[in-house]
């Protein structure tokens, strides 16, 4: 999956944002989900992702795992990724 090539992807200290450049709309996103779009569009997998989320978060595997697949599902209906 690939991040949308209309939307850029603009990382802050704290989180980032995903701009819209055909419309002008920005989406706010959080660090994890900064991490999630820049693996997936480095072409790793999901599996992939969910194991570096558990190294930053260990006490949270089950959880991260729900959390990463709710996201990636909720990217793809908003446009957010596509696939490659």
């Amino acid at each position: 999956m690939l991040v949308n090539k209309k939307y850029r992807v603009r990382q802050e200290k704290d989180g980032g944002f995903l701009n819209d450049t055909e419309s002008g709309s920005t989406f706010v996103a959080n660090e994890s989900a900064l991490v999630i779009l820049d693996f997936l569009n480095s072409q790793h997998s999901k599996e992939e992702v969910i194991a570096h989320l558990s190294n930053i978060y260990p006490d949270e595997i089950e959880q991260n795992e729900k959390e990463i697949n709710e996201f990636i599902e909720d990217a793809i209906a908003n446009g957010f990724l596509v696939n490659a």
